[in-house]
């Protein structure tokens, strides 16, 4: 397995690939010398990892940032229901006051 791996699993491995596969497939510029008649860009992303010019890179801060932006994201919707509801109760009229019937 190639040295840039140590951390990865094949899993990651696999997307990664396949990701710059497609970028290849959509006119990027192979990183690595590309034999004649190879024209498979699957194969040739695998080699470009192979030969660490593409590296995997997880961050694990980028799903801190992630979940920060659907906390806030929460919040807002949170806040903004609590708004809607004033404005609701502020728009609906007051029940008439019954007037009690007299007795005689």
């Amino acid at each position: 397995m190639p040295k840039n791996d140590k951390n990865t699993n094949r899993f990651e491995l696999c997307i990664a690939v396949a990701k710059r596969a497609r970028q290849i497939q959509e006119g990027a510029v192979p990183l690595v010398t590309v034999a004649k008649g190879n024209n498979n860009p699957l194969l040739i992303a695998y080699q470009e990892f192979k030969e660490e010019k593409l590296q995997i890179i997880q961050n694990n801060n980028l799903k801190d940032a992630q979940q920060e932006e659907i906390d806030d994201f929460e919040a807002m919707i949170e806040s903004n229901d609590a708004n809607i509801e004033k404005v609701i109760e502020e728009a609906e009229p007051e029940e008439p006051k019954k007037k009690k019937k007299k007795t005689a």
